[in-house]
């Protein structure tokens, strides 16, 4: 079980080298932040961050809506991903440098 392989390298953490603890951590899939939210938690979250007011936010800003609103450790790059599934449009327009005017109307 996997509990038994973290005690053992809890035991061994003073008689082994560095690189010897990290490679087993790497074997055992241990991350020191815990696992990585699933797609479909990080495609909700991306959508709820590009929501209809705030349409033109870019990756950078979405990803610092999902780390700090919703307290999730997501990478950027993941969340650059998802941005290009959820809002392929936006990223287009984003990635042109020229957003859309508003279109203001008025009777008089």
């Amino acid at each position: 079980s996997p509990w038994h392989s973290v005690l053992l390298i809890m035991l061994c953490v003073i008689l082994c080298s560095l690189s010897w603890l990290k490679a087993q951590y790497r074997r055992l899939g241990l991350k020191r932040r815990g696992p990585d939210p699933s797609d479909a938690t990080v495609k909700r979250l991306v959508k709820e961050a590009v929501s209809k007011p705030h349409k033109l936010r870019g990756y950078r800003a979405v990803w610092k809506i999902v780390r700090d609103k919703y307290r999730k450790r997501v990478r950027r790059n993941t969340i650059m991903r998802m941005m290009r599934r959820v809002d392929s449009e936006g990223v287009a327009i984003r990635r042109r440098r020229r957003l859309k005017r508003r279109a203001y109307y008025s009777k008089g």
